[in-house]
């Protein structure tokens, strides 16, 4: 796994790998003072996008049946019927990044856990004509989502990272360094500010809006006394179907673990306005 912020570096990485692989194999020379590496009997990737108005399917649909395809085709290469020898290389860059952050981790997560069974599966065999080698690009908040819900396996996954600092004039520097982390499943999910907003900053996005974005993101993530009005919270129910008594027993759970009297009807929490709906809501 090769995680960073954007514009790290991490596809560029992903699409080297693949060029000085295929010139390697075609027989020419590549641009490196070393290097070693394995015939590989196929190359799979999954790197960039193009939408097309013609066949009617979005950006996120192509990037699918793509990933699919991938997976087919290493699902032959790994059956037990195969009996051909396959060494597989596959590139995947931020899969599924087309959709939502959440659905995004969701599929990533099923995804990796796929190549893990089959790799582990293949070992259990014996299966020595059987190897690949998988790259695959990620955010730094999918990277602590995988670990925290337990899914990459130590003994099957290696992390990298590439490196950014902050200077003095605070301004986020890429070092273009790939730097090997060590893999901890309890790592504390930090908080993290969007570098996004940094990044379009750079790219001359009109000051007044990049305080007013850094404004609204500190509101919505800082730590602070609020008032949750329950009658209040049942009417946001009832416009996405949610019964009373379902928001009852959510309110009166929410409450027993955040140790406040849910027969009021206004409390206080010490998280913020979108902690505190995700935890009555889940």
């Amino acid at each position: 796994l090769i995680c960073g912020n954007i514009s790290s570096g991490k596809s560029v990485f992903l699409r080297m790998i693949g060029m000085l692989v295929y010139l390697a194999q075609i027989g020419c020379y590549v641009p490196s003072k070393e290097f070693s590496f394995e015939v590989f009997t196929k190359l799979l990737s999954n790197i960039e996008i193009n939408e097309s108005s013609v066949d009617h399917m979005s950006g996120f649909t192509i990037e699918l049946r793509e990933i699919k395809e991938i997976i087919d085709s290493f699902n032959k290469d790994f059956s037990l019927s195969n009996i051909n020898d396959s060494n597989v290389l596959i590139l995947l860059d931020d899969p599924f990044k087309r959709s939502s952050s959440h659905n995004q981790r969701c599929l990533l997560g099923g995804v990796l856990k796929y190549f893990i069974t089959k790799i582990k599966e293949a070992k259990s065999k014996e299966m020595i004509n059987k190897k690949c080698k998988i790259f695959i690009s990620i955010s730094n908040e999918s990277k602590l989502f995988l670990l925290k819900n337990g899914i990459i396996d130590k003994d099957i996954v290696d992390i990298y990272e590439m490196k950014t600092i902050v200077n003095e004039k605070k301004e986020m520097v890429n070092l273009y360094q790939l730097n090997k982390k060590d893999i901890d499943n309890s790592e504390k999910v930090k908080e993290i500010k969007s570098t996004k907003l940094f990044i379009a900053k750079e790219n001359g996005l009109n000051n007044k809006l990049f305080l007013r974005s850094l404004e609204i993101l500190n509101e919505i993530t800082k730590k602070r006394k609020i008032f949750l009005n329950v009658d209040k919270i049942a009417r946001t129910c009832n416009n996405f179907a949610i019964n009373k008594s379902d928001l009852t027993l959510r309110m009166k759970s929410y409450c027993e673990k955040e140790l406040v009297d849910s027969s009021k009807k206004d409390f206080t929490s010490e998280y913020s306005l979108l902690e505190s709906l995700n935890k009555i809501f889940n």
